[in-house]
């Protein structure tokens, strides 16, 4: 598999939001988790880019243990895109490049050539890219730190309610846009939404 998860458990204040969990993504798996708010959905994905602890269980990338790997290493193959996103001060095109410059990504500056085509399938024109990042609705806001994640080339790309704030046709463009995207990489994408009828599923 290409993540392994094994008896994962999490607890918040005392209370068991869910204990023995195991999952398994091969290369080209899809997977939603669908489930009422407060359940802990985006717990399970930040845990599972460690950005938050476990209380128990173990996580593996391609058969290696995650503690074998640094954890901007771990981040940087299972990357993680929050349903509220933070922005650096700029255009969206500054917003896009800004994690290029760090040793990890610097050899994903070559993907900036995917950019037009990317911008088409999101019905936007290279006019978005040199919007201001503080005038960007909630929409739009999701739709760079898409863009900005298929920049990075995880292997296991995690959503947390990734088209929350898009209408239903931004969020068909979005669906098309990540079904192109898996359809040319060897990766996987976990993904929460309230939608039981998520096209990308």
């Amino acid at each position: 598999p290409l993540l392994e998860a094994r008896e994962l458990r999490c607890e918040r204040e005392g209370r068991s939001l869910w204990r023995d969990l195991n999952l398994r993504l091969l290369e080209g798996d899809r997977l939603a988790l669908v489930a009422p708010s407060g359940s802990g959905k985006t717990l399970l994905l930040r845990a599972i880019a460690r950005l938050d602890p476990l209380a128990d269980g173990r996580l593996w990338l391609q058969g290696a243990d995650c503690g074998a790997f640094r954890s901007d290493a771990w981040r940087a193959r299972v990357l993680y895109v929050s349903q509220h996103p933070h922005l650096i001060e700029g255009t969206v095109e500054d917003n896009l490049r800004w994690p290029l410059r760090f040793r990890q990504h610097r050899d994903h500056c070559h993907d900036l050539k995917d950019l037009p085509n990317w911008l088409q399938r999101l019905n936007r024109d290279r006019n978005f890219l040199q919007q201001s990042a503080g005038h960007l609705s909630g929409g739009e806001l999701q739709l760079v730190a898409l863009l900005r994640a298929l920049l990075l080339r995880p292997l296991v790309l995690l959503l947390d309610e990734a088209t929350a704030s898009l209408d239903p046709d931004s969020t068909r463009a979005v669906e098309s846009l990540l079904l192109h995207w898996m359809a040319t990489r060897p990766v996987a994408c976990l993904f929460t939404s309230h939608d039981p009828a998520q096209e990308y599923t």
